[in-house]
């Protein structure tokens, strides 16, 4: 503690100075100033700094009042214009400051205006404010919360499994963009199919899916029926379009040979066209096929008999599609 004393009368033409200098050393911010004047008034001053003359005034040294600007959010890019309030009730000239604002942002110290574009990502400081009037300082603390934008992108939905035509049950594969929520197999719109069995594929599902008829088979997503982890519903998916033919094609033998004298041929006509028959595909009895001819829907089998009894072709179930 420092104490100094201003006084006039002790001799005739003699007053003390009433400049006063008080040595800080290394110490910036002085706890407090107390001024007692001859009529009895204390004036206190607190948080003053070092390296400044003040001009004391009887009563001038009530502290300036800061408003709690409260908690500040912002977004990565966003400009940003705020004013920090203070009053002073003796009406000095009053400086602001401001500690720990986001990057990007300033404070102009003469009005206490902070402005500027935030330049940080997701983070949240603790802002001081402060302001002065010379004699007195007030602080202010408030958080400023800088936020990763709001998601607002709807979810797609890519469906995707086989091309062409099926025979029977197949896998549907169900990709969306992101994460989502809230999948059942009711949300499917189905045309000619029945959807079962759903479960987790990797980042995406899977569906079974069986075709109920001769025809085509369509499957779609609706719009909004499926959410990501920030609530937004997911786009409409495209129409997934394939064919289905469950009906097997019956094959027909027919031979106008009834008593084979050496090779023979047999006609053998489908009710639709078929890929992938051989010769090695037919049941031969007493024979065996030497050459098979033909495409699509019609084929003509040659047959070599063997000696010692009938002849007996026959075409197994599942030999060609």
């Amino acid at each position: 503690m420092q104490l100094r004393e201003v006084r006039s009368g002790e001799s005739y033409g003699i007053t003390h100075s009433a400049n006063q200098i008080f040595g800080m050393g290394n110490t910036v911010v002085a706890d407090k100033l107390k001024v007692r004047w001859p009529s009895g008034t204390i004036d206190e001053a607190f948080n003053v700094n070092a390296n400044q003359f003040l001009n004391l005034r009887e009563g001038s040294t009530q502290a300036p009042s800061m408003v709690d600007p409260g908690p500040q959010m912002s977004l990565p890019g966003e400009v940003v214009t705020m004013m920090l309030s203070a009053t002073d009730p003796t009406g000095d000239v009053l400086t602001y400051a401001a500690l720990n604002l986001p990057d990007g942002l300033s404070l102009d110290p003469g009005t206490g205006e902070i402005s500027g574009t935030i330049a940080t990502s997701a983070s949240t400081t603790t802002v001081v404010a402060s302001v002065t009037d010379g004699w007195s300082t007030t602080e202010c603390s408030f958080p400023w919360t800088v936020a990763d934008p709001p998601d607002t992108t709807a979810p797609t939905i890519l469906l995707g499994g086989p091309a062409g035509t099926v025979t029977g049950p197949v896998t549907l594969l169900i990709q969306p963009s992101e994460p989502i929520i809230g999948l059942t197999l009711d949300d499917l719109q189905l045309t000619n199919a029945v959807a079962s069995a759903l479960d987790i594929n990797g980042s995406g599902y899977r569906v079974t899916l069986t075709p109920q008829v001769d025809g085509p088979v369509s499957v779609q997503l609706p719009a909004d029926v499926v959410q990501d982890a920030a609530g937004n519903g997911n786009v409409a998916s495209g129409p997934f379009n394939f064919a289905a033919d469950l009906t097997p094609p019956v094959a027909t033998l027919v031979s106008t040979v009834t008593e084979a004298g050496g090779n023979f041929d047999v006609n053998v006509t489908f009710s639709e066209d078929v890929t992938g028959l051989g010769r090695f595909d037919f049941q031969i009895t007493n024979g065996y096929a030497t050459l098979l001819v033909g495409s699509g829907d019609s084929y003509t089998l040659s047959v070599t008999p063997l000696p010692g009894g009938d002849i007996g072709i026959v075409l197994p179930a599942n030999r060609c599609e």
